[in-house]
């Protein structure tokens, strides 16, 4: 009877001990530091990635060592968190701001990543001269939980995020996983039929493109990413069908070029939201079979010309003259400023 309940206890010890080693091996990516270089910007062409690495620069010469030192202090002292979060946040706050810079409005959906910047607004003249510097405006603070939490906002910062940044695990813990909404219809169909100039009014931000070529340049660049993501799908629809398993076929044929599945994401994102609005999580669990929102590793660059659909017999490397061209495009207009 004793060796019968020494060995039971034994297995269950062994089993805690099994569970305990499998549960921290799951969480040790959140005990280490996901910053890249260069914020981690996808690669797309020379002055995409030229004017990223432009305005990523401007960013850091305006945030200078001493404010974001201070701001470190409070962040770590208050919230009690250690060198490797802060790190990741800062990593994260930097992204945001650099959707400022291009978006007219960008929700903020991170707590965390929340907390450091209303640490920064402690320091009020130090943040004053670093929102005007960077964005030629004052940036104002939007609450985390506030406003109302619109599924159309969040597919569209998926979508720009996504297009610009490579999300790491951190990125998805930190703003919430990625890719659950469809772009609203309306939306779509205002991106396909509205000139830039009236886009560039309504969704990004005019006064970051005053004061800055490249932000001018980057709002172009992500209406005709987004246009050229809309008008393959549809091809595609009308050359193949509406079937997801068919479209699932067709992107894995390309998974030795692009694996990364955030970048798969971004023209099917387009796709599911034209034929399948209503059913958007379904048809996105076929496509991927799981593959979104796991792994991050980057393998290829990536360019909006190409994207899930490359191998689409098309004309869409030809460029347009309304943005829709090949990755890069010309300058642009931009749009007002409340970044968050």
């Amino acid at each position: 009877m004793k060796t019968v309940l020494f060995f039971s206890l034994a297995a269950v010890v062994i089993a805690l001990i099994a569970w305990i080693i499998t549960v921290r091996r799951g969480r040790g990516w959140k005990n280490r530091s996901w910053e890249l270089p260069e914020l981690g910007i996808q690669l797309h062409d020379q002055q995409v990635d030229r004017d990223l690495r432009d305005m990523i620069g401007r960013l850091q010469q305006v945030l200078p060592e001493g404010y974001s030192e201070r701001v470190k202090r409070r962040i770590m002292e208050n919230s009690g968190i250690g060198e490797t979060e802060w790190r990741n946040r800062w990593f994260e706050l930097k992204r945001f701001f650099v959707l400022t810079a291009i978006l007219r409005n960008v929700p903020m959906y991170s707590r965390d990543v929340d907390s450091v910047w209303h640490e920064m607004l402690l320091f009020t003249r130090d943040y004053e001269r670093f929102s005007r510097k960077f964005l030629g405006t004052y940036l104002h603070h939007n609450p985390h939980d506030q406003p109302v939490f619109d599924p159309g906002e969040r597919a569209w910062f998926d979508w720009t995020y996504t297009l610009l940044f490579r999300p790491t695990p951190y990125s998805r813990t930190a703003w919430g996983p990625f890719f659950r909404h469809p772009m609203p219809r309306e939306l779509l169909r205002e991106i396909e039929t509205s000139s830039e100039n009236q886009l560039l009014e309504r969704y990004f931000n005019r006064e970051s493109a005053r004061h800055f070529e490249e932000a001018e340049r980057l709002c172009r660049f992500v209406i005709g990413a987004f246009r050229r993501a809309i008008r393959d799908a549809r091809q595609y629809a009308d050359l193949y069908g509406r079937d997801v398993k068919t479209l699932r076929s067709h992107m894995l044929s390309r998974r030795g070029r692009e694996t990364e599945p955030s970048v798969w994401m971004l023209g099917a994102l387009a796709y599911l939201s034209l034929y399948h609005s209503a059913d958007f999580l379904a048809a996105q669990k076929e496509l991927l079979r799981r593959a979104a929102d796991t792994d991050s590793r980057y393998v290829t660059p990536y360019c909006a010309s190409g994207g899930v659909w490359g191998g689409l017999d098309s004309d869409s490397g030809s460029g347009d003259a309304d943005g829709g061209g090949s990755c890069g495009g010309a300058g642009c207009g931009g749009g007002g400023c409340s970044g968050g």
